[in-house]
């Protein structure tokens, strides 16, 4: 596997910004407690196990691999790669890890026993490229699991359902004003429901998929959506999507116990390789 640093072209939103301080730390930190319950049973479903080879591509926080690596026990093998290892937190001694562009860096042919990936595909202009490429990691009859969000506005018209009444104009006007920016940055907010087909271009039986996320309630400490704004809140004010204003009644919302919404629509296929 190349270990050497490469640079995506992709513009990613949530990257080095040394003046928010440990922020984004804190918002990934919340992302793995919000999604990993389900990625950890998904793998499971999909079968991993003592002995297997696994590969976490963009491992974040490092919080799936580290899992990973207790699942498969001292006779299995799990790798964890990203484009920025700084959120990495303390891995046991037997994930391998390295600075690795799943773009442009190349992965061993026909090596895992599954791939997992969760919110990067979405923001790659080189996306079919990164999923052929784990395809190919993978060996005959071993598994990819991608995850991504849906955030189409078919999908935030629905999310916007589950925030109370007084809430959801703002919540539709913060939803929109994300994915406008996600948009101009090159990702395709929209690219989630198009899994299954993505799957099965690059060479992959599709297996199964579902949509789920969970309902946050307002007041949490580690509060997805409001520490997502907090970052992008620059962002979106300069370019005109939203003013102070909004972005301050948002995250008050966000604090009120009496409140909930869902962040997005996580969308989940895994998907074999032909043995």
């Amino acid at each position: 596997m190349t270990t050497a640093a490469s640079t995506t072209t992709d513009a990613y939103l949530f990257g080095d910004q040394p003046d928010l301080g440990d922020l984004e730390h804190r918002r990934l930190t919340a992302l793995t407690q919000l999604f990993d319950p389900a990625t950890r049973r998904l793998l499971r479903h999909i079968g991993v196990t003592r002995g297997w080879r696994c590969l976490e591509v963009a491992a974040g926080t490092g919080s799936v691999a580290a899992w990973l690596a207790d699942r498969v026990g001292p006779e299995g093998e799990v790798y964890a790669t990203d484009v920025d290892l700084s959120h990495l937190g303390q891995l046991p001694p037997s994930v391998a890890y390295a600075e690795h562009d799943i773009v442009t860096d190349s992965l061993p042919a026909a090596t895992f026993d599954v791939v997992h990936t969760r919110l990067l595909l979405e923001h790659l202009s080189g996306r079919e490229t990164a999923l052929a490429r784990m395809a190919a990691a993978v060996r005959p009859g071993g598994y990819v699991l991608v995850e991504e969000a849906e955030m189409s506005p078919q999908a935030i018209e629905l999310i916007a359902k589950y925030a109370p009444l007084a809430g959801r104009d703002l919540g539709v006007t913060t939803l929109r004003a994300m994915t406008a920016l996600l948009a101009a940055a090159g990702a395709d907010m929209g690219y989630a429901s198009t899994l299954p087909e993505a799957v099965r271009r690059a060479g992959l039986e599709f297996v199964g998929g579902e949509v789920h996320s969970p309902i946050v309630g307002g007041g949490e400490t580690l509060d997805f959506g409001r520490l997502t704004l907090m970052v992008l809140r620059r962002h979106a004010v300069a370019a005109g999507l939203m003013s102070d204003a909004e972005v301050d009644a948002f995250l008050r919302m966000t604090l009120d116990p009496g409140t909930q919404y869902v962040p997005f629509l996580m969308t989940s296929v895994w998907a074999r390789r032909p043995a």
